[in-house]
This record gives C-alpha cells, sequence and structure tokens, in this order.
C-alpha cells in the first residue's frame, strides 16, 4: 500500500558528524585521544546526541572514530553487557590508546625533528612541542634515566634490522633490549666461526667444530689445520 504523503517533513538524521568537522581518529597517533574524545563528546552535546541511548552513542562513536576502531572493539575484552554501556567503552579505548603508546618510539622521531630549509621557526617549534606531547613523558611508567639509556641503546645498535624491531615493541623493557642485544651479538660470533669451520671443511681440511666453537686462537701465517684441539702444520 503506497505511503501517504503527510506534508509532514522528515526529521534530519541526529548523527551530522561531518557538519561539525569531525575527522577520523589517527590511530598512528594514539596520544590524541583524549582531544579527540574530548571534541566528540562536545558534538555529542552540540547535536543533542547526550541524551540519545547508549547504543546509538557507541555507534557514532564508532563510524566517526574509523573502521579500525570496529576492529578493537570487536576484540576487546568487555562482556557483552559492558559493551553496550558508552563509558564502558570510552573506557576502553582510553585504555587500549594509553598502552599501544610507544614512548622510545615517539622519542626518537622527536630526536629526529628538525627544522627543514626554508621553515618558519614558529613551525618548527610547534612541530618539536606536539612531537614532545606523543611522548607522554608526564605518564612514565620507567625512570628518566631508564628511557634515555633503553632509547639510546636502541637509536645507536649496528643491527639495525634488530633496532627497528625493538623499538616498536611499546611494552620491551631495558633489561629486555639488553638481554637481546648481547644475545645478538652471542648469535653472530657463533654464525661467523661456523661459516669459518665451513670453508675449512670445503678446502679439505679436517675440522674439529667443537673446537672452532669454543673458540681456538686464529693459527699463525701458513698452512695449518686443527688436529686434538690445538693447530699443527699440515703434513704433521
Amino acid at each position: 500500500m503506497p505511503r501517504k504523503d503527510t506534508g509532514a517533513v522528515d526529521s534530519p538524521p541526529k548523527g551530522c558528524a561531518s557538519r561539525y568537522g569531525i575527522e577520523r581518529f589517527q590511530f598512528d597517533k594514539p596520544s590524541t585521544w583524549p582531544d579527540w574524545l574530548e571534541y566528540f563528546n562536545r558534538y555529542l552535546v552540540s547535536a543533542r546526541l547526550t541524551m540519545a541511548d547508549d547504543d546509538s552513542r557507541i555507534n557514532e562513536l564508532i563510524l566517526c572514530m574509523g573502521p579500525p576502531s570496529n576492529a578493537i572493539f570487536q576484540r576487546c575484552t568487555l562482556t557483552a553487557e559492558e559493551k553496550k554501556t558508552y563509558e564502558k567503552v570510552t573506557k576502553m579505548f582510553s585504555d587500549h590508546f594509553r598502552v599501544a603508546r610507544n614512548i622510545v618510539y615517539e622519542l626518537a622521531r622527536l630526536h629526529r625533528t628538525v627544522q627543514r630549509e626554508g621553515e618558519p621557526v614558529d613551525s618548527f617549534i610547534n612541530a618539536v612541542f606536539a612531537q614532545a606531547e606523543n611522548c607522554d613523558l608526564d605518564n612514565l611508567k620507567m625512570s628518566i634515566k631508564d628511557l634515555l639509556t633503553q632509547s639510546q641503546l636502541i637509536a645507536g645498535m649496528a643491527n639495525r634490522k634488530l633496532a627497528a624491531e625493538l623499538q616498536m615493541d611499546p611494552s620491551i623493557t631495558l633489561e629486555q633490549v639488553v638481554q637481546r642485544l648481547r644475545l645478538d651479538e652471542n648469535i653472530a660470533s657463533q654464525q661467523a666461526m661456523i661459516h669459518e669451520a665451513s670453508h675449512a671443511a670445503d678446502a679439505g681440511d679436517k675440522v674439529d667444530f667443537a673446537v672452532i666453537l669454543k673458540g681456538a686462537p686464529a693459527p699463525p701465517c701458513g698452512p695449518w689445520k686443527i688436529s686434538g684441539g690445538r693447530w699443527k702444520p699440515k703434513g704433521q
């Protein structure tokens, strides 16, 4: 049955985030979450959504944040009932972004923030202050000394692949960084000795791998071989 035209004007949708200039949340900048959430809550007031049911506000929040927020929401540990409460959901996001913040990584970015050629000084100053804010140094869970030591170990180590791996782990501790550095050196040393032993074997020498791996002293110049745990001239 066709719907009769009553002449009434349909009410506009409650969710009009685009009208208020709400941008998608930048998930690569978790430290901006408090400011973003505050702005979103102001939007709820202006759009008269504060009296809407929790389910409507939660959906509005997730849609405004962007697709990654839905994945976080689905994976979170909230119960089915807690997922229906706006305050519980916003607290879950706050906890998530607080944990996700990688202070060592943000500090490394701060150290790389330099004034570009021709860049106005105010632009450079604002960039430094903004990146310093991302470091969230007011909420450190380690001492400044440990943070700077850990940051410099990662920034200065020779193995850049390992450095990148450690830098991207927000939960790693100074003790774990030191352990990984020492382990990396031990593995590199063992690989070098195995490589040396393999070359000797390819050359037709009788190789005592146990001696090689224990670090037998290098032989003098000339055709030498390992025998009985010692270097001896070939032919003896």
